[in-house]
């Protein structure tokens, strides 16, 4: 459970437990602002609910407390310049300045010159022009020489809001925590139904940091001591994305993200061959993790004499989390509910960690069309999206959570 200081927990007595975690984070004038300049629509009035709304108290939020800046932006480029100036600009917004002290981009694209004129924002951007293109690798590079404790990492066709970096970097200051994945909802479908669990000894879940990502530095510098430990391939580090969250082996913390896509050109995964290759790379982190862990004294590989333990890599068991959660669009809060998603509980028990696609496929297979629609289409992060026409359905209950003076729940 987060700490006093960061959270207010409402809890809402239903058929299963709904929780309000109200972040309250940053200097106060930052998040005071942060409130005010949110667009609201229609819906979002600060005189009397309509009488379907129940209404429930706040009367106990603890005190805003400040902090120093302790967050590096990690942005590649590639061909989508326009894409990065904006998402420069959004995160360059003085309502960050409480948490993100440095916004590093890395250009992936030697053929292009990037400057600090170019994309704006000179007194909190670093700027790498690499000689080659480093593909996914970068993201770990960047965040290694970083000189604060937590990178936050996305790809350069999504948008997250700055309420959500203050809920993501409200949930990271807990030690329990290894990393955040923000997911829209096929993704965090996939990721649950990938989990997989070996002798005790493996239990881990794969999940892509592209749609916003927080993760401490000192992660991100163990997993590249783990990478050159396993002497993979030039193209394996370049697929880096492919092996972080397997390698950890641990059940990775999701959020259903809020979903604004940016497009322009084309994603990095195309067709039939864009989907092998990433499968090809997820079932060779597999392999090399098993080949770490399934042995009977582990690590089961040599270690340099100045190397006490394999890197990265967690031994501890972990049980996968029964809630799910979802950021608050319009302030900064987080949405957990242990409201089963899912009719049935995946099945997560493998002869080898090879099998990972393949209990995936096996466990979409159990679920009905109904079902399907209501995770992919109903998610949770629509009760707190801001927008009246959606709602997180499941079975005949529909919750929408208004974020205004009040906090309300309908239930329909």
């Amino acid at each position: 459970m987060s700490t006093p200081n960061l959270f207010f927990a409402v809890v809402v007595a239903l058929s299963a437990l709904l929780s309000i975690k109200y972040c309250r984070f940053g200097p106060k004038d930052t998040f005071l602002k942060l409130q005010q300049q949110s667009h609201f629509p229609a819906s979002f009035r600060a005189d009397e609910a309509e009488s379907s709304l129940e209404r429930l108290s706040l009367q106990h939020l603890t005190k805003l407390n400040a902090t120093a800046a302790d967050i590096t932006a990690v942005i590649l480029n590639w061909t989508r310049l326009s894409n990065v100036v904006r998402i420069v600009s959004l995160l360059c917004d003085p309502m960050l300045d409480g948490i993100l002290a440095t916004i590093f981009i890395w250009n992936n694209n030697p053929a292009t010159v990037l400057t600090q004129e170019q994309l704006g924002c000179q007194h909190k951007l670093r700027l790498f022009n690499s000689p080659t293109n480093a593909y996914f690798g970068a993201r770990f590079e960047a965040c290694v020489a970083a000189s604060t404790p937590f990178c936050f990492i996305q790809d350069d066709d999504y948008l997250v809001l700055p309420e959500i970096l203050y809920t993501l970097r409200s949930r990271i200051s807990e030690l329990s925590v290894s990393g955040i994945f923000l997911q829209p909802p096929n993704e965090m479908l996939s990721s649950t139904l990938s989990r997989i669990t070996l002798n005790s000894k493996i239990h881990t879940s794969f999940s892509w940091l592209g749609y916003g990502s927080m993760i401490r530095r000192s992660e991100a510098k163990d997993f590249l001591s783990l990478m050159r430990l396993l002497n993979v391939t030039d193209d394996e580090f370049k697929m880096a994305d492919n092996y972080f969250s397997i390698l950890r082996n641990v059940f990775t913390e999701n959020w259903f993200d809020q979903n604004i896509p940016l497009g322009g050109g084309l994603p990095f995964t195309v067709g039939q061959e864009g989907l092998e290759r990433n499968n090809r790379h997820i079932l060779r982190a597999a392999d090399l993790l098993e080949s770490v862990l399934l042995c009977e004294h582990p690590p089961c590989i040599s270690l340099p004499a100045q190397i006490q333990d394999i890197p990265y890599v967690q031994s501890r068991p972990t049980s996968p989390s029964s809630s799910s959660m979802a950021p608050c669009v319009g302030a900064v809060c987080l949405l957990e509910t242990s409201i089963s998603m899912l009719p049935n509980e995946p099945k997560t028990e493998v002869q080898s960690t090879r099998n990972i696609l393949e209990i995936q496929e096996k466990n979409i297979q159990s679920i009905n069309g109904k079902e399907l629609d209501l995770y992919l289409n109903h998610p949770p992060s629509y009760a707190v999206d801001g927008n009246p026409e959606t709602g997180f359905c499941r079975g005949s209950a529909k919750f929408v959570l208004r974020v205004t003076s009040f906090r309300g729940l309908r239930i329909c």
